[in-house]
């Protein structure tokens, strides 16, 4: 693995502005300033981790390294997004990434990365955060990854028509007096499985010890019209349907104005310790949205601590982003300032230990650092912001949300990894628009599966929501079940909003085929946008999946086999199948042997329910895990007698297209 490239500082002295052009693995000294490198080889990686020694005060003004990749027609760019909603995938090498509509700048910019970087609009020019990747028709890939955001955000920018690919550290206008670290950059040329476990393993990220969940939110039916009557009778649904979710969220509505969070409305006369206490008894989890960093001016502490506000110039409050169901602009707070982080203080304690809940989704964080803090660069007031929150979570359940990611490694439990879902396919006026952060259900499912490598490393992914119900919203029964594989699939915390009274027998069914959730291993994911093939197992079962974006059909290619489908053994030879109009198809790849397990109808990916299986001849034994679910039929494989022993029952041998096969029904 070469690391070796051409490294380049700007800096200004109080003798005027320089530059510094060198090798980045020899650093460079001169009489203003010292750049020391070490650099580690490993086998199939390498760190470069770079500290500046400054003589005297210096401002830097940009601070890069080049890079040269003749980059091919065929391969593809992964670009990270800025933050949790920004649209992140694999880029082909002619596309361009658009600037925000100016018509709508002013108020929607603020979320995005628009207002400090400058995005050029030509073919070609891409960039992304964090880390980035080259990947061509085979599964290597050509990696480069920042380990470390608080010495300021690292942007990797491809520009293809001049072969040449930048890291560029968000630090300009940055002093330094003392030793600083500069960069520190992981770089590989491996396959992907065996990158991302290096690429992680160098974060050196301790792990929370978390597990995947499941739940219900209300914001995506109720959104801010919740009252105590809406929670309860959802609450006793998923009681009384024995639907074996882990937490229940409250979502935005509870509070009398955003950023007093600890001031219910007039629909909660009673506050939110009764809610919690509600849901506990009911055997949930309890979860409450806050957006801990903003708040509004109708609110109590923007009118009585004004100096609580982030006030960058002195003169204008830190406006961090427009929402009309708020009222217009919301406000960064200052969360360096004492009085702050006590209010903070005094909210979780409240939150999390007085009212009982045991989540907080934390919503909005990007706001604090829009703009570099004193002379703390965004990346390192992002991250200081992200460890004053896990401070005062203790060991509560943290989701993050709107949240640069690379500050939030390690820090939550949860994050949503991409866009707010809508209730149709997308949302064209905003895209026409170019807004990266836009509320679309193709955009979020494209970052599930962009940012798939994620789930379970540096926190569990949440792709937003899932929609089943026919009510209010436009999405087709295809689009909802893709909606709802994909978050299965790719998704550590799984919720839904929707209100499942509402559902009919056969949506119900579907949805219990959702338990238990289990983290699925990926071995690959071929992205032949609008076609995803995905390779994945679960312990001792193997499993293909296909997912159709486009609203037209589309014939793709299936390994001639046996596979189990839905409720049916499928002998396949042909090496073609078909997906109509945005529908997935998940197939288990089997072998019918006596005894053995081939499918069922109890889960989405079947197998996922089984939690023990034991063969003694024609004998078999099988537990189902505690949170299944669904009712349905289990597949056998059958031998040369008429019947199997499954758990002390007799099950009369079948016999359909050549394969016998016995069934049970659960």
């Amino acid at each position: 693995m070469h690391l070796n490239t051409l490294a380049r500082i700007i800096y200004k002295t109080s003798a005027g502005e320089k530059e510094l052009v060198f090798e980045p693995t020899g650093g460079i000294i001169n009489e203003d300033l010292e750049i020391r490198s070490e650099k580690t080889v490993l086998i199939t990686a390498g760190l470069l981790k770079m500290m500046l020694y400054p003589k005297q005060k210096i401002k830097v003004m940009k601070f890069e390294l080049e890079f040269s990749h003749k980059y091919a027609v065929t391969e593809k760019i992964f670009c990270n997004g800025y933050q949790s909603w920004t649209d992140s995938r694999e880029f082909s090498t002619w596309e361009k990434m658009e600037n925000i509509s100016a018509f709508l700048h002013e108020m929607t910019s603020k979320s995005g990365d628009y207002t400090f970087y400058p995005y050029s609009e030509r073919k070609g020019d891409l960039h992304g955060f964090t880390y980035t990747y080259i990947k061509g028709e085979t599964n290597t890939l050509i990696f480069y990854g920042s380990l470390n955001e608080r010495c300021g955000y690292t942007i990797f920018q491809h520009e293809v028509s001049q072969n040449r690919f930048r890291v560029i550290k968000d630090i300009a206008t940055l002093e330094y007096s003392e030793p600083a670290l500069l960069i520190d950059l992981f770089a590989s040329t491996d396959r992907e499985e065996r990158v991302f476990e290096h690429y992680w393993r160098s974060w050196e990220i301790l792990s929370r010890r978390r597990e995947p969940i499941t739940g219900w939110t209300s914001w995506y039916l109720h959104y801010g019209h919740i009252t105590p009557e809406i929670i309860y009778q959802n609450l006793e649904h998923f009681h009384t349907q024995n639907i074996p979710i882990d937490v229940f969220q409250i979502d935005d509505g509870y509070q009398k104005a955003t950023g007093d969070w600890l001031n219910t409305n007039s629909k909660f006369p009673d506050g939110m310790k009764a809610i919690a206490e509600a849901i506990h008894l009911k055997g949930f989890k309890a979860g409450l949205w806050l957006a801990p960093l903003v708040c509004v001016k109708d609110s109590f502490i923007f009118g009585e601590h004004p100096d609580w506000i982030f006030n960058p110039d002195g003169e204008h409050p830190q406006q961090a982003g427009y929402n009309p169901l708020w009222g217009g602009w919301y406000y960064a707070l200052d969360f360096y300032n004492p009085e702050v982080k006590a209010y903070l203080k005094k909210v979780f304690d409240t939150v999390l230990y007085d009212w009982g809940f045991d989540m907080v989704k934390l919503d909005f964080l990007f706001a604090p650092a829009l703009t570099p803090k004193g002379n703390k660069s965004r990346g390192q007031v992002m991250c200081e912001a992200m460890d004053l929150l896990r401070e005062l979570c203790g060991d509560k359940f943290v989701l993050g949300c709107g949240v640069p990611l690379g500050p939030a490694f390690g820090k939550v439990d949860y994050c949503r990894i991409g866009n707010d879902i809508s209730l149709n396919w997308e949302t064209k006026w905003m895209k026409n628009l170019h807004i990266r952060e836009r509320i679309s259900t193709e955009s979020t499912l494209n970052n599930s599966i962009a940012r798939r490598h994620q789930n379970g490393k540096v926190f569990f992914n949440d792709p937003d929501v899932f929609i089943l119900r026919e009510q209010k919203n436009q999405l087709s029964p295809k689009q909802r079940k893709t909606l709802f594989i994909i978050n299965h699939l790719f998704g550590g915390l799984v919720f839904t909003s929707d209100d499942i009274s509402r559902y009919d027998s056969q949506t119900l069914n579907l949805y219990r085929k959702a338990f238990p959730h289990r983290t699925k291993e990926i071995q690959e994911v071929k992205n032949r946008y609008p076609l995803f093939v995905f390779q994945f197992s679960i312990p001792s079962k193997e499993y293909v999946g296909f997912s159709n974006f486009s609203k037209k059909a589309i014939q793709t290619d299936l390994e001639p086999g046996l596979y189990f489908e839905d409720d049916t053994i499928v002998k396949h030879e042909s090496g073609k199948i078909e997906l109509g109009a945005f529908q997935t198809r998940i197939f288990l790849k089997i072998r019918i042997k006596p005894g053995y397990f081939i499918g069922s109808t109890l889960h989405i990916f079947p197998g996922c329910e089984v939690e023990d299986w034991a063969i003694n001849g024609s004998t078999i034994n099988y537990k189902l895990h505690k949170n299944n679910a669904a009712k349905g039929t289990i597949y056998i494989g059958g031998g040369k007698e008429d019947f199997l022993l499954v758990n002390g029952v007799k099950i009369p041998v079948l016999e359909a297209g050549g394969e016998r096969f016995g069934m049970v029904e659960v």
